[in-house]
């Protein structure tokens, strides 16, 4: 019965958020070499002082302080606690935009807009650099970036999503398709890092390319607390699991993301090794 439920819940979503964005038209200029069937919307970037942002350096902490879409949140999630996430995808030649290779660039946010629905970032989020290490482009050195959205109680809309297209070059990004001139102020947005985590970074590490402390940082570069949660953003009381929260801690004073996964593998195998001496040796008491 949960499954059924669910799934009618999934396939009402679609249809309504099909029938809010159909509106907004292809999210993608003549210039870009791939189509995505899904994509229905732009996305446009923001700069802390809510600027529009189009382009910048693969090293800025974050690489925007702000996701903007140009195109409603369906009714199912224009409700208390809904949230955006955005993630960023290296399209393949060949393969299906479906299974492109994903990684989550922001954490799921909350937002006060619902006809524009945004995704917040501050110092505790990673910067480009990691998702074109991780998943470098190999398409003329495009990425896609979506927005999917959530709410409580309801499944995570991955179809149709708002999208944007960037050109990564070296160290640095430019905005090739998307929302050049996205209103920045018409909302505001903070995702979960800055909700649940406390305080995050007043500055971005010294090793990103818009820091104080780097020598090639830009002179408007702002160091000010970004973690204050603003009042008018909706609270809610538990996560609904869709985007997570990414550990602020894993980004501060190194380039590359933690890799966890040997030290996990090493304490279980020394766990299961410790479990099974202790069988022998209490078997052979036992005898």
């Amino acid at each position: 019965m949960k499954l059924v439920t669910t799934a009618a819940l999934l396939g009402a979503a679609a249809v309504s958020a099909s029938a809010l964005l159909l509106s907004a038209g292809p999210a993608y200029a003549d210039t870009v070499p791939f189509k995505d069937p899904n994509s229905v919307g732009t996305l446009g970037f923001c700069t802390k002082d809510d600027k529009p942002l189009t382009q910048g350096s693969i090293l800025d902490v974050p690489f925007a302080f702000k996701a903007v879409s140009n195109v409603p949140a369906p009714k199912a999630y224009a409700i208390k606690g809904g949230k955006a996430t955005l993630y960023i995808y290296s399209p393949i030649k060949g393969v299906q935009p479906g299974d492109w290779v994903s990684y989550q660039l922001v954490p799921s946010s909350l937002y006060t807009n619902t006809k524009m629905p945004m995704v917040g970032a501050g110092y505790a989020e990673p910067p480009l650099e990691y998702p074109v290490t991780n998943a470098p482009p190999t398409w003329d050195g495009l990425m896609q970036i979506r927005m999917l959205l959530s709410a409580p109680n309801t499944p995570q809309l991955m179809q149709p999503y708002p999208t944007a297209v960037i050109k990564v070059t070296g160290h640095s990004w430019k905005l090739i398709a998307g929302n050049f001139t996205p209103d920045c102020a018409a909302g505001k947005a903070v995702n979960m890092n800055q909700v649940l985590g406390g305080k995050e970074p007043t500055a971005p590490p010294s090793w990103a390319a818009n820091s104080t402390a780097n020598p090639s940082a830009r002179a408007s570069a702002s160091a000010g607390d970004a973690s204050v949660i603003p009042s008018d953003i909706p609270s809610t009381g538990s996560t609904d699991g869709s985007g997570g929260s990414t550990d602020a801690s894993a980004f501060q004073g190194s380039s590359q993301p933690v890799n966890i996964l040997p030290i996990a593998l090493a304490l279980l195998g020394g766990t299961a090794i410790g479990i099974a001496g202790f069988a022998y040796f209490a078997s052979r008491k036992a005898r």
